[in-house]
């Protein structure tokens, strides 16, 4: 029943690429199940991870940030719940949440660490998309409009707090209305690109 409902668990976390991982802060492994493994691109070897080869998955960019939050979590601070780059051993890259608590003695002696990593990459670059759309010109691939007025907002907030002036400039072509109804709208756009 046992290994039953293992198989159950590991089907759940495979299903929602939802991995576990604990960490004993005393003896420094750490135990992965199989899906965190799946999700680090790592085979299950004969040597059990420890906190420096799972630093050695995370992307270096990322290793200053999950260092610093396991300071604060282990020091009461801070939850421990963010998101990470991770690398595979093919050089390609995922997203991952990773989400912790610590377990305590009875003299808040911080013992261990639990909690889970889940793959959010597919969700992070639909993010990503769905940003770029909103805020980018199809056509010319800048900033739009929308984009404008954000950075502009700030830029104007950020002048009456230095005090600074600032400055902007409006370019126009005219009759654009003319090329795009004698030459047509790709010819348009392509003038709208240079």
């Amino acid at each position: 029943k046992l290994r039953e409902s293992e198989a159950g668990l590991a089907k759940a976390q495979g299903l929602a690429r939802l991995g576990s991982w604990s960490w004993n802060i005393e003896t420094d492994d750490i135990f992965w199940s199989d899906e965190a493994y799946r999700i680090a691109g790592r085979d299950r070897g004969a040597q059990s991870p420890t906190s420096t080869s799972f630093l050695d998955v995370v992307h270096p960019d990322d290793r200053v940030l999950l260092k610093q939050s396991v300071r604060k979590v282990l020091a009461g601070q801070a939850p421990f719940n963010f998101d990470l780059r991770i690398v595979l051993p093919d050089g390609s890259e995922r997203i991952v949440h990773e989400q912790g608590e610590v377990i305590r003695d009875d003299d808040r002696k911080p013992l261990r660490m639990e909690g889970t990593v889940q793959d959010v990459t597919e969700r992070k670059l639909f993010e990503q998309k769905i940003r770029h759309m909103a805020y980018t010109d199809s056509i010319t691939e800048l900033p739009n409009r929308q984009s404008f007025h954000e950075r502009l907002t700030e830029a104007l907030h950020a002048a009456k707090e230095t005090e600074r002036t600032l400055g902007v400039l409006f370019l126009d072509l005219d009759n654009f209305k003319r090329i795009n109804d004698t030459l047509g709208h790709n010819t348009g756009d392509l003038l709208l690109k240079k």
